[in-house]
């Protein structure tokens, strides 16, 4: 994706970022002069990316769970309407139902059986969100963190000289019977 700050021409910048069309692979990195800073700043971009695009997948689904419910409620209410409105029609005839009040009691059923139906898909509906909401993924996953870079091992000065002195020993050694060897061979 380029050179995010200090300019495409810029030698070492700020903020670079990558990606490989291949993989589907983000890459991230900072360059500071402290090495602190720069996986501070990247780690901390990385949660804010991924907190952004996970929130925004989890409240979709989130959002879709809540109108289905609403939803689903307001046929379950429907259906009872209609439903009380039947039986208040045949309570009110007494067993004795004229063809009016017949002919709007089965309309009323029929409509309860219809919202019944409605209501069965709703519910399957917010049953297979619900499911996919608590099977979210993560988009991001991290899959490399960067480490800090190897600090050399500081070593006393005195095991330095120990060490430099016993090299040079070793060497002057090995040069004189190196010698000796090479004289005795030519003699």
């Amino acid at each position: 994706l380029g050179k995010i700050i200090g300019g495409p021409n810029a030698k070492d910048p700020l903020l670079s970022v990558g990606f490989d069309e291949d993989s589907g692979i983000f890459n991230i990195s900072f360059t500071t002069e402290d090495p602190d800073l720069s996986m501070q700043m990247e780690k901390d971009l990385y949660t804010e990316i991924r907190i952004f695009f996970e929130e925004s997948i989890v409240a979709n689904q989130a959002a879709t769970v809540k109108i289905l419910q609403a939803k689903a409620d307001s046929i379950q209410n429907l259906i009872n309407n209609k439903t009380y409105a039947a039986a208040s029609i045949q309570d009110r005839s007494l067993g004795l139902i004229s063809n009016v009040q017949g002919v709007r009691g089965d309309r009323l059923q029929k409509e309860a059986t219809v919202l019944t139906t409605a209501l069965a898909e709703v519910i399957r509906s917010l049953e297979m969100a619900d499911i996919s909401l608590k099977d979210v993924q993560p988009m991001f996953l991290q899959i490399d963190e960067s480490l800090p870079p190897l600090r050399g091992s500081e070593s006393s000065i005195i095991m330095a000289v120990l060490k430099g002195g016993i090299f040079g020993f070793m060497l002057a050694l090995t040069f004189i019977i190196g010698r000796k060897v090479y004289r005795d061979a030519m003699a």
